[in-house]
């Protein structure tokens, strides 16, 4: 049996809904909110899988069982795994408790005890950054992971290329930071959410709300097909902008339509190859005054619900839809879509996954994700 480990982001309830998509639920432990195990009798193909999550930090794979969490039984290990020569070395620890740290420093005189040259790049209990991580190609990382059961040395096997987010989050050529934008990680964790729920021999994902078209770019990683469409016609010029330069950058073809339209009234060119959507629609101002709220959220579930109507016309049967629906409190009342959801149901669709929390910092308006199937 192989054991690995995923350290989640900061989103890890989200991130742990991916997981479950793309991973077999049955082989996964949730050790901390942040650390997932899992044993698989097959080698993973770490890269791939780390490629195509949103919400992973850094894939683990188990090296040994420690009998002793000590610098020597450390280091001993350490050695028996690394390569011949010199060892270029980060270290850090999860879920031991209040046991104290072990000092990196101390597992290097170890190592040289044991006749091994060693270097140690410092960093935090819990490693270095995976943006480190990515450009220090000659440095291992091992991690000791305690479980109920063991503790486990691991070395980091994959890690997010930050660099590469960052490049489809901040270089694209159209943005509208006004009217708020999906995060590209948080787009990818919803369609990978979505797509654990579609049965459809051809997928063919619908965002009704595209925006800046963050959810058809991240689709277009995934080699999927996609449809956007938007009332406003600087975001359905900008989204074809960004799909463009997609193509340009990666040097990649993308499978992606974007058309006006409304969402409560899909056009018929497009609505008949629609299997999935996946959205985060129009969710109101970000710092709306507390007076205004009631009616901005009675405006949203108008809007939502009429888009529902519209989309059982055209859906097949089973078609996920993943959605972002708004929640907040004001003066100690909450307001969020739960009234919506209670209509959805004689509408044939019924909750499948959520709610799923997610919130910038200093957010006045939070995000509740949503996925349902609908059932004709």
């Amino acid at each position: 049996m192989h054991t690995y480990f995923f350290q989640l982001g900061t989103t890890s309830k989200l991130s742990f809904a991916e997981l479950v998509s793309v991973v077999d639920e049955q082989s996964l432990e949730k050790i901390t909110d942040q650390i997932i195990s899992l044993e698989t009798k097959d080698d993973l193909d770490v890269q791939e899988l780390q490629n195509r999550l949103g919400g992973c930090v850094k894939i683990l794979q188990s090296l040994t069982v420690l009998l002793a969490v000590t610098p020597r039984d450390i280091a001993e290990a350490i050695a028996v795994h690394a390569a011949e020569g010199r060892i270029n070395f980060a270290f850090g620890e999860f879920n031991r408790g209040e046991e104290d740290k072990i000092d990196a420093g101390e597992i290097k005189k170890e190592l040289v005890l044991l006749g091994r040259s060693a270097r140690f790049v410092d960093g935090n209990r819990s490693g270095i950054s995976a943006a480190v991580l990515l450009h220090q190609h000659k440095v291992q990382e091992f991690i000791v992971v305690t479980t109920p059961s063991s503790s486990y040395l691991t070395r980091t096997v994959a890690v997010q290329n930050i660099d590469d987010w960052t490049v489809r989050d901040r270089k694209k050529p159209y943005a509208d930071r006004k009217k708020g934008m999906l995060p590209p990680k948080v787009a990818r964790m919803l369609l990978n959410i979505n797509r654990s729920f579609d049965e459809s021999e051809k997928r063919v994902v619908l965002d009704p709300f595209c925006g800046s078209g963050n959810i058809l770019l991240e689709n277009a990683v995934l080699d999927d097909a996609g449809v956007g469409i938007d009332l406003d016609k600087n975001s359905v010029t900008g989204t074809i902008d960004n799909l463009r330069w997609f193509s340009e950058t990666y040097q990649k073809p993308h499978n992606q339509q974007v058309h006006l339209g409304d969402a409560t009234h899909v056009p018929e060119q497009v609505s008949h190859i629609i299997t999935a959507i996946v959205t985060e629609p129009f969710l109101g101002r970000p710092k709306p005054k507390p007076e205004q709220v009631p009616d901005i959220f009675r405006g949203l579930e108008k809007l939502y619900l009429g888009a529902f109507k519209n989309w059982k016309t055209f859906l097949p049967n089973g078609a996920p839809v993943t959605i972002v629906f708004p929640h907040t409190t004001v003066k100690d009342v909450e307001f969020n879509m739960d009234h919506l959801i209670d209509k959805l149901l004689p509408l044939g669709y019924t909750t499948v996954s959520g709610p799923l929390k997610y919130s910038r910092p200093d957010a006045i308006v939070s995000r509740s994700i949503y996925t349902f199937i609908l059932k004709k």
